[in-house]
């Protein structure tokens, strides 16, 4: 009897897209090759078309995964009880960690946006899994739309202020390579000053916003 073909390892299709990842971070989608990706995550290409129709649909999934962690984490938040400063907290928790855990992800995503952000229109990850932001069912946009109503902060275009919270967060991860150029030469451990940074500024963002939305009947 002949001997029959080996089917791919479970873990095959992960060590595919984190290979993907790397190369899309490195070299855009244009310059992406399906022959690097197989040889980092060694594997043939007919293995990568095994699991993926396309460059496309690899492109597709990587920005899926790295926009999965997000939305995840996001829907996590639990929103009681909580008072304003300490959701606006929980939210930048998210978004650091997540920018802490996987720092490339900022390079692919700022590189998506700059070519025009035709693949995340059509991201399955937005229909799939509950958008937190989303005025009609969003959990944190309800929570803010609610401490509104209660006096408890000023009426503010919510999702303003979700972008205003989000690019404050954002802000030290894509400078830190710049930061690193100031400081090199100084004998101090940078990924300590870094870390120390991140943590500072979590409370710097949070003053900064409730200096903003603070409600008169809260303000002291």
């Amino acid at each position: 009897m002949g001997r029959r073909p080996k089917q791919p390892d479970v873990n095959t299709k992960d060590l595919i897209l984190k290979a993907a990842i790397q190369d899309f971070i490195n070299h855009g989608f244009y310059g992406a090759r399906m022959d690097r990706i197989a040889k980092s995550a060694s594997v043939n290409k007919a293995m990568i078309y095994y699991y993926f129709s396309s460059k496309d649909a690899i492109y597709d999934e990587v920005l899926a995964a790295i926009i999965h962690p997000v939305m995840t984490e996001l829907n996590t938040i639990t929103d009681e009880p909580a008072e304003v400063p300490e959701m606006i907290g929980r939210i930048i928790d998210v978004y650091m960690s997540v920018f802490s855990k996987y720092p490339d992800y900022l390079r692919l995503l700022q590189y998506e946006l700059v070519m025009g952000g035709q693949h995340f229109r059509k991201l399955d990850v937005f229909k799939t899994n509950p958008i937190p932001f989303s005025p009609i069912n969003g959990k944190i946009y309800l929570y803010f739309k609610k401490k509104m109503k209660e006096g408890k902060m000023r009426k503010v275009e919510i999702f303003q202020f979700f972008l205003s919270v989000i690019a404050q967060v954002i802000v030290p991860f894509l400078g830190k390579p710049f930061i690193e150029s100031i400081v090199r030469h100084l004998p101090i451990d940078f990924n300590k000053v870094f870390s120390r940074l991140v943590a500072d500024r979590k409370k710097f963002i949070i003053d900064l916003v409730m200096n903003g939305v603070q409600s008169p009947k809260t303000q002291p």
